[in-house]
C-alpha cells in the first residue's frame, strides 16, 4: 500500500492530492495516442470501402447498360 501513497502529494494550497506517477501518465497517453491512430485508421478503411463500393455499383451500372444495348 505504500506503493500506492508514494505517487501522491498534497498540495500545500488547496489540500488536493496530486498524482505524480509520470510513468503511468505516459503510459496512458500513449495508450490513448494508440486507440486514436487505430480510429483514424478504421475510418480510413471505412472511407476507402465505401469508394470501392460506388466504384462497383458505377461498374456494374456501365455493364447494366452496356448488355441492354446488345
Amino acid at each position: 500500500m505504500s506503493k500506492i501513497l508514494d505517487k501522491y502529494v498534497r498540495d500545500d494550497a488547496t489540500g488536493a492530492l496530486l498524482n505524480t506517477d509520470n510513468a503511468g501518465l505516459e503510459a496512458y497517453k500513449k495508450r490513448k495516442l494508440n486507440l486514436k491512430r487505430k480510429d483514424n485508421q478504421i475510418a480510413e478503411m471505412s472511407k476507402d470501402i465505401n469508394n470501392l463500393k460506388e466504384d462497383l455499383f458505377e461498374i456494374k451500372s456501365v455493364l447494366q447498360t452496356i448488355v441492354q444495348k446488345i
